[in-house]
């Protein structure tokens, strides 16, 4: 088993192979699980090129006004938490194809309908997978549609509601103080 690294960096451009430029007309940073394998963006990324992004937490912002407050999302037991993703190689054509740069590696989030404590900062989560569905997301040999995606969902379920936030300090520069909750600093 392997994971998808080398991404780009996280909110950039995931646009699908066909795409002439990087930059794409809307974000395609996530992708909605509802309708991943229909899209023409993303149907060829839930056939063949899924992925596990891992990530030891996420933010989510509550709006009030015009304050944005950041939240780290989290499992209960800081475990690491495995992002049911996409991925493309996206050729830069306007580059010699033994150019450096001339593939970039890009990727896509999963999304689902938030549940849980963390449906009170937003109505959106990345689907999460329990350890025991990555092979079934990542076997190469399996064709992937809207039955993996929904099964992934199902999956992931437990794992959603068991989400947990904090409220953090402003996010400035690097480092463990990210996710250090607000009371502490």
């Amino acid at each position: 088993m392997s994971l998808c690294a080398g991404l780009r960096p996280a909110g950039g451009p995931s646009p699908p192979s066909y795409s002439k430029e990087l930059k794409t007309k809307f974000a395609t940073f996530n992708a909605r699980s509802e309708t991943a394998a229909e899209k023409a963006t993303f149907r060829g990324s839930v056939k063949s090129k899924r992925a596990i992004l891992p990530a030891d937490f996420y933010y989510e912002w509550e709006t009030e006004g015009k304050t944005k407050t950041p939240y780290a999302i989290h499992s209960p037991g800081d475990e690491i938490l495995a992002f049911a993703g996409l991925y493309t190689w996206w050729p830069d054509k306007s580059l010699p194809e033994d150019h450096e740069d001339y593939w970039t590696l890009t990727a896509t989030i999963l999304t689902r309908a938030a549940v849980g404590e963390v449906s009170q900062l937003h109505d959106r989560t990345p689907v999460t997978l329990p350890p025991s569905f990555w092979d079934e997301w990542l076997d190469a040999d399996q064709d992937g549609d809207q039955t993996l995606v929904d099964a992934a969902v199902a999956a992931a379920t437990p794992v959603a509601e068991a989400l947990q936030f904090h409220r953090v300090g402003p996010l400035k520069g690097d480092g463990p103080g990210l996710v250090t909750p607000a009371e502490s600093v």
